[in-house]
């Protein structure tokens, strides 16, 4: 049943419907396409969205989602108020037809003016829960209107960035005008504060016959930064005051940039590439889940980057993922057709930082690309590019942190300088606050060597507690500037006293499975190599750490302090590891965690079976609820997870 309020008021039969939705008896979740009461009837379009309007109990209303509209009309009369009262979800932008509505529509929002149809539009996301319509309209002729009145027809401009100009016709009534120069133009801001005419516009009234037709002329300059939108209405001096116009709108886009400006970084995956100005690709597999997430799986995989102005220092992460045999290569170009090599490799593991700081001032082209694939794939990340600048003074030195073991050792730290010619060099020690100068200890010996200009280490066996000392390269140019480099530190470790090696003999059997019992977890990697690693002590939040041991025929010989020796519990239908704190446990079943419990959980999953192939080989799975519950070595970060 509709439920509906009507009421008439005034001379000339202007009536009132109020709609609310709650109130139309409709069932949570019903398809609704319209509402309509009396004259008035709500149209609920779903345009362009993927879901099709309908009533919620949650919000007491009718869902319009981002796409799609509602129309109101009253059988052809004539409209002169809509008040539409609504919630929303995820903020979606609210717009509306035709002019009246305010500049910001909110719920309730409120339409006033003279019209057939009036709309309200949802874009960007969400949707809006339409909980009341209330539609004021005339039912008959519309009275010839007493007041005084200016129109401004199709009052909202939107111009591109490259500028725009145009006319907007103007109408009037009970006014008198004799020229242009009866009538000025007002400013205003997004709050409706008046202001003075923006620097990127101008607007003027012309007439076509005087006295007769009028007209706004309006000329946008050319957009260089972001979107903008101006507000403005004509006036003219009635009777006893001022006269204003309908709101005038003058919306102009942001140039669309297809190249990256400088500075530039890029730390994403292949999806936000498609967001980010100046970056394209081809053929990328999906991304990998840890930092470097930009897959390159197959030759001629790219990842190209576009720049507008001459680039300063270039800088990316980059890493191997069993790469072998192949080649990848970055490349520069100054027109994106011919590219010139700008490093190749041919050999990547671990994670290692590339930096180039002396690009060609033409260089508007910069590309990674997989030239050719044998084996394995390469992860890409944390692109970052500077603005071209002439280099500060520096004195770079690598490493900046070195350990040295107990028993002491030597080696040379790279120094290079930048924009800056010394005349003599040296060292100074500080404290670890790195202001506080100091001695050099008399376990370390330190100098440059004169021939290479790098910095010489020698140090001592140590036979106590860890030590630290810190310092500085300095150099002084003819002028006797001082220029130093960033401090340095070296610390050699505590002197541990040696302890004994722990053997454990490989498992061939289940029969060799006994509660109480004493193992080791290994894998071994790349498979039939000599390389072992072994399930340690450190838990982390979702999985186990693994360190490389020796193992020679079928003997691993271990350090028990590092290593996690585990206690069997249970029998044959089901095991427990027992950690010594705890028990381990496969923990998600939508990821692969291996945790530690303190005690074993009710659903089973802490209890795994064991079996052992022909070859030695073991398999562990967990019998609980959890479905990722295979115990597994993780190659590519070196743990222990499900």
């Amino acid at each position: 049943m509709l439920l509906a309020m009507i009421v008439s008021v005034g001379a000339w039969a202007e009536k009132v419907v109020t709609i609310t939705l709650s109130e139309q008896g409709y069932s949570n979740q019903e398809a609704v396409s319209s509402t309509t009461s009396g004259a008035v009837t709500l149209t609920y379009n779903q345009g362009e969205s993927a879901n099709a309007p309908a009533y919620y109990n949650t919000g007491s209303g009718v869902r319009v989602y981002a796409g799609g509209n509602l129309t109101v009309t009253a059988n052809d009369k004539t409209m002169t108020k809509v008040v539409v009262t609504y919630g929303k979800d995820k903020s979606p932008t609210v717009t509306g037809t035709p002019d009246g509505w305010p500049q910001t529509i909110t719920s309730p929002a409120t339409w006033e003016g003279s019209a057939t149809e009036v709309v309200l539009n949802v874009s960007d996301k969400g949707h809006i829960r339409i909980q009341k319509v209330e539609v004021t309209y005339v039912d008959g002729d519309t009275p010839t209107p007493t007041e005084p009145s200016i129109t401004v027809d199709s009052a909202t401009v939107n111009a591109t960035a490259e500028g725009a100009d145009g006319t907007l016709a103007i109408s009037y009534e009970n006014l008198s005008i004799s020229s242009t120069a009866d009538f000025g133009i007002q400013y205003y801001d997004a709050n409706n504060e008046e202001i003075d005419e923006p620097d990127w516009i101008g607007v003027e009234v012309e007439s076509e016959e005087a006295g007769v037709s009028y007209m706004i002329s309006y000329v946008v300059d050319a957009n260089q930064g972001e979107a903008r939108t101006a507000y403005c209405k004509v006036y003219a001096m009635g009777d006893d005051d001022f006269v204003y116009s309908n709101l005038i709108t003058i919306n102009q886009a942001a140039p669309v940039i297809d190249y990256a400006t400088l500075p530039f970084e890029f730390d994403g995956g292949k999806n936000d590439i498609e967001n980010t100005n100046g970056l394209t690709h081809s053929g990328l597999g999906s991304d990998y889940n840890t930092a470097l997430k930009l897959k390159f799986d197959d030759t001629d995989d790219w990842v190209l980057l576009k720049i507008g102005e001459t680039p300063g220092k270039l800088s990316f992460d980059i890493k191997g993922n069993t790469f072998s045999g192949g080649t990848f290569t970055v490349q520069t170009s100054s027109d994106g057709e011919t590219y010139t090599d700008l490093k190749t490799y041919t050999a990547l593991g671990d994670t290692q930082s590339e930096e180039f700081d002396n690009l060609n001032s033409d260089v508007r082209y910069i590309k990674w690309i997989y030239t050719n694939k044998v084996s394995g794939n390469v992860a890409l990340g944390n692109i970052a590019l500077a603005e071209y600048g002439e280099p500060e003074p520096s004195i770079t030195v690598s490493p900046t942190t070195i350990d040295v073991p107990a028993a002491g050792g030597d080696g040379t730290i790279d120094v290079t300088f930048t924009a800056f010619e010394p005349f003599s060099t040296d060292i100074q020690f500080y404290e670890s606050d790195g202001t506080t100068e100091t001695e050099s200890g008399d376990w370390l010996y330190v100098e440059i060597d004169e021939t290479t200009g790098n910095v010489n280490y020698l140090i001592e066996e140590n036979t106590g507690e860890a030590r630290t000392a810190y310092f500085k390269v300095y150099g002084l140019d003819e002028e006797m500037n001082e220029l130093y480099s960033e401090l340095i530190t070296i610390t050699q470790d505590e002197f541990v006293e040696p302890h004994e090696e722990l053997t454990f003999v490989k498992v061939t059997s289940t029969d060799e499975l006994v509660a109480g019992g004493e193992y080791i977890i290994i894998a071994n990697y790349p498979e039939d190599s000599e390389g072992y690693y072994a399930m340690t002590t450190t838990q982390n939040t979702n999985n186990r750490g693994a360190d490389g041991i020796y193992v020679s025929e079928d003997i691993a010989y271990i350090e028990p302090e590092h290593v996690q020796v585990i206690t069997l519990e249970g029998d044959s239908e089901g095991w427990y590891f027992n950690t010594g704190d705890g028990y381990l446990y496969a923990a998600a079943s939508n990821d692969k965690y291996l945790r530690t419990e303190t005690t074993p959980d009710e659903n089973g999953n802490a209890k795994a079976t064991i079996g052992i192939s022909s070859d030695g080989d073991a398999t562990i799975v967990f019998k609980g609820n959890n479905s990722r519950n295979n115990l597994r070595f993780n190659n590519n970060n070196i743990l222990f997870s499900c």
